[in-house]
């Protein structure tokens, strides 16, 4: 593992990927975002204990990074901007990062242990992005902390796993639990990253999330659609609409793809990464599975097999990881503009794993 999830919030199907709490959280457009930045996001802790969370899958090995484009306003001192937490205590919130409005600075929390960036180093109402590293270690811990590329705290040699932890980390909520705790911010163009790997596997810097939607029907047609062509089955705005429209893979190896948007301003870009979203639901008998893939050119390269759940749709994953493909599998380099203009992006229907 490497990188394990990203969001820009301009994809649909939001409440399929963040699990929330303290009531409907809406995407926000203003106040504008910096340039090469995406331009949706979500407020959080605008009302009490408002945050949301997500199961995105056991980091790899002891380390693990979080960035974010990441906006203050409104705050109070020690405000929890997100909370880590570990396998072996799920309920427990064992890593945080904090924003303190006295000294307008970011602080990384790992049990009794505090780092502090210097006072006015993340001034509010103003967009900058922040990056947190942990490794979790008992003698050889280490927490860093970057805002907009530079390094503004960092530490060595400290035992960063509170006690109860087993140093494993597979959740995180962002905003806080309790009126006291909660920040009011604004945040968008968000990763996870664990330290395992070759590539991807640190500091990503400032990153962009943008979104591709699909645009036509692809080279695999194999599905039933419900009405009309393929393609308006799964092109509506929003989030999807359940049993109003859909595709129906009725045999095994059936296999739908489609067109996807093309994303302009990619070129010279370092793009690091694609991640793949799709939802299926069983309605049907015995055990059914699925699996996203995806055609770069002409060749079919395929992600992990899911069992479905009987009457209940659901996002197509690894295990509790995102599908990502870091680099393109055709050539094992580096996605480029070309290969994003020419992808489709897929399901096949299966009986087995």
């Amino acid at each position: 593992m490497t990188l394990l999830k990203i969001e820009g919030f301009s994809s649909d199907n939001q409440a399929t990927r963040w699990e929330t709490n303290g009531g409907a959280i809406t995407i926000l457009s203003t106040p504008a975002t910096p340039a090469n930045h995406s331009p949706d996001f979500r407020q959080m802790g605008d009302s009490g204990a408002r945050f949301i969370q997500d199961h995105f899958g056991q980091i790899t090995g002891e380390t693990i990074i979080v960035g974010m484009l990441l906006y203050v306003i409104n705050p109070g001192p020690d405000d929890v901007i997100y909370y880590l937490r570990d396998t072996a205590e799920p309920s427990t919130n064992n890593w945080s990062v904090e924003h303190d409005s006295v000294g307008s600075r970011i602080t990384a929390v790992a049990g009794g242990l505090r780092l502090d960036t210097p006072n006015g180093s993340f001034p509010e109402d103003e967009w900058h992005y922040l990056e947190v590293k942990y490794r979790f270690h008992q003698t050889l811990g280490t927490m860093e902390i970057k805002i907009d590329g530079v390094t503004q705290a960092s530490n060595s040699a400290q035992d960063t796993i509170p006690a109860g932890a087993d140093g494993t980390v597979d959740w995180i909520q962002i905003g806080g639990t309790t009126t006291n705790e909660v920040n009011a911010f604004y945040f968008t163009d968000f990763y996870i990253a664990d330290g395992d790997g070759s590539i991807r596997n640190d500091f990503l810097g400032e990153v962009e999330v943008q979104p591709l939607v699909p645009n036509a029907d692809g080279f695999h047609t194999d599905f039933t659609p419900l009405s009309s062509t393929n393609i308006s089955n799964v092109d509506e705005t929003g989030d999807h609409d359940g049993d109003t429209s859909y595709n129906a893979g009725t045999t095994a190896g059936d296999q739908d793809s489609y067109d996807m948007d093309t994303v302009t301003g990619l070129a010279g870009r370092q793009i690091l990464g694609l991640q793949v979203e799709v939802i299926a639901e069983k309605n049907d008998t015995g055990t059914k599975h699925a699996r996203p893939f995806i055609r770069p050119v002409s060749t079919d390269q395929f992600g992990a097999s899911q069992p479905l759940v009987n009457g209940t749709y659901e996002m197509l994953k690894n295990g509790a990881y995102m599908h990502i493909w870091e680099q393109n599998p055709d050539d094992s380099l580096d996605w480029e503009q070309a290969d994003i203009d020419g992808l489709e992006i897929g399901i096949e229907a299966r009986d087995v794993a």
